[in-house]
């Protein structure tokens, strides 16, 4: 949260603002303002260029290519396709969707994703909240069995490590809290004030991190305590439910995916 509050409020107080309105903002510029400041100007841009390099990279990799990875991976998982032209397929029409969007420049971009987004995650939320407050009796004992877990002289000695290394990885990846590039977003606000935009900025590992995270955890626990969950190992171990139950999770990694694809075209560009 610290991260993200401190990247943001740069992002924004270090902008340019082009004659035409369009704003330019992130880590490639407050490193060049910020460390010239500092007397540290060659170096600034050094690192606003390597930063800028690494984005393009990152943009290929964890922006695009392993979302749409693993959306097909779900999506053919769910409608049981095993042809090996079904992931081409699905990755076809994905970029046509996507380049319908990018097209139409940011404001396109914009509009699509604050539609995509809040029914992603309202989905998301309602399937979660449904479980565990159908089950709401066993909601002490799943944060019973999450803390004598991770407290305990096994889990400390033997996953402790690699939890916690784990953990910062899976949550600068599903927040972006000091990767950089929510910095770039965040700089387009329309604020006369950096640090109100980092505040707000902190509030989203708070809530994508703690309560979603936190939420997909009772979820998993409470319905393994009746062993309705079983463990695939197609999606980078998401969790399914089995036939006994309904199968949830293919709408929203989808969206989840096509949501995440989208806004790295504008990073780039900017």
């Amino acid at each position: 949260m610290a991260s993200k509050f401190t990247e943001c409020t740069l992002g924004v107080k270090y902008r340019d603002v082009g004659p035409d309105g369009t704003v330019y903002g992130g880590p490639m510029y407050y490193l060049t303002k910020g460390l010239k400041e500092k007397g540290l100007g060659g170096l600034g841009k050094v690192l606003a260029v390597f930063f800028a390099i690494m984005c393009i990279g990152g943009s290929f990799g964890g922006g695009n290519m392993f979302q749409a990875n693993q959306a097909a991976e779900q999506f053919n998982a769910m409608i049981g396709a095993t042809s090996g032209s079904a992931g081409l397929v699905f990755g076809v029409v994905m970029a046509s969707i996507v380049a319908l969007v990018i097209i139409g420049g940011i404001k396109r971009i914009g509009s699509v994703t604050e539609r995509v987004v809040p029914f992603m995650c309202g989905i998301y939320v309602l399937a979660a909240l449904i479980i565990v407050l159908g089950h709401f009796t066993l909601i002490p004992k799943a944060f019973g069995i999450i803390f004598s877990g991770a407290f305990s002289a096994a889990g400390i000695s033997g996953g402790f490590v690699g939890v916690l290394v784990q953990g910062f990885r899976r949550a600068a990846f599903s927040n972006e809290a000091g990767v950089g590039s929510a910095a770039i977003a965040h700089s387009a606000v329309r604020t006369e004030y950096a640090a109100s935009e980092g505040i707000v900025a902190l509030l989203e590992p708070f809530i994508d991190t703690v309560v979603v995270c936190t939420m997909t955890a009772l979820v998993i626990v409470i319905y393994n305590m009746d062993a309705h969950f079983v463990y695939s190992d197609v999606v980078n171990n998401n969790v399914m439910l089995s036939a006994t139950g309904e199968r949830v999770g293919g709408v929203t990694l989808t969206s989840l995916a096509f949501a995440e694809v989208i806004p790295w075209f504008p990073y780039v560009l900017t």
